[in-house]
């Protein structure tokens, strides 16, 4: 039996899992696709379909429809999803009263087409040049990122005798997933990345920092974070990125929620491992900075194929 190509999360409802459960419709299409045989109608002039998945589709159509946007760019598979439901017509029906699709039956002849036209396109859109170029070059950005983030960190490291490293990550809570769009989320980015700009208060030392929007299939949006500050004036690191988190909670209206990588345990643990590479760092420490290239490099590592964005606003950045 085939796994269910939908999204089974509690939280299917948001804007990220919609787009993961999209993601995963188009690699079912992509893998099992075969055009199927419409039954003769029954007496109650309907038709029963061969394939349940088909039915899922049609009832799925206006949940999955609610993420498109015109001026976003999309990742490889849901811009394959985009270009099905337009060959298909379903973009021209994205006004239409969500009965239609909950009803698929009502309408059997030409929603039953369009399902078909559909998969068929998706199946096509595969042979796209640019479609198979998408991953390649997602990787090679990724992979200019971390070369990238390595060398600012290195170079930052190296501006002082003593710097304090800072990592931590920035998400939501579960049980605002659903209210989350990335344009919220770059909104919120925006305000951060504005408050940090200042270098004021908890950022008045602040020597370097970097972030990157990634979207988890059970975490959603969320941001990885790093920053560098002058050691010598500061002692606790834990409460910095406490601050930090505190800040990011404020800014989303108590929807953010927020991951402490400084915290004293966490911290005891890569030590035993001769592997800390946050906190006071010095810079005539080899061993000590080489730990916090590794522990920073998480942030664009080329080996997280899953967490990329699959939808952002034109032009916006995920990494800086």
């Amino acid at each position: 039996m085939l796994k269910p190509f939908y999204n089974t999360n509690p939280y299917l409802n948001s804007q990220a899992h919609i787009l993961i459960e999209i993601e995963n419709l188009v690699r079912h299409v992509i893998n099992h696709f075969e055009p199927i045989r419409l039954s003769p109608l029954t007496s109650s002039n309907r038709i029963r379909f061969e394939s349940s998945w088909y039915v899922h589709i049609l009832r799925s159509m206006p949940r999955l429809l609610s993420v498109y946007r015109s001026d976003h760019d999309y990742a490889e598979l849901i811009t394959a999803f985009w270009h099905g439901c337009k060959v298909a017509g379903f973009l021209s029906l994205h006004s239409v009263d969500d009965e239609y699709y909950q009803e698929p039956y009502r309408h059997h002849g030409y929603m039953m087409d369009h399902a078909l036209a559909l998969a068929r396109a998706i199946k096509h859109h595969i042979n796209d040049q640019t479609f198979r170029r998408k991953p390649s070059d997602r990787l090679y950005q990724m992979k200019s990122n971390h070369a990238s983030l390595r060398a600012s960190v290195a170079s930052s490291l190296q501006q002082y005798s003593c710097a304090l490293v800072i990592r931590g990550d920035l998400g939501y809570c579960k049980e605002y997933y659903s209210e989350i769009t990335i344009q919220d989320v770059y909104q919120h980015l925006d305000r951060l990345n504005k408050t940090i700009s200042y270098r004021r208060g908890t950022f008045e030392h602040l020597i370097d920092y970097h972030w990157t929007l990634e979207q988890g299939v059970d975490r959603g949006y969320h941001i990885h974070m790093a920053f560098l500050f002058k050691g010598y004036r500061h002692q606790q690191d834990w409460g910095l990125m406490q601050a930090i988190g505190e800040l990011w909670r404020e800014i989303t209206g108590g929807y953010g929620s927020y991951f402490n990588g400084n915290h004293p345990d966490l911290k005891e643990k890569w030590a035993g491992l001769d592997r800390l590479g946050i906190g006071k760092i010095k810079r005539n420490d080899t061993a000590a900075c080489e730990n916090t290239l590794a522990a920073l490099s998480y942030l664009a590592q080329p080996e997280k194929t899953d967490q990329y964005l699959r939808m952002k606003p034109r032009g916006r950045r995920s990494f800086a």
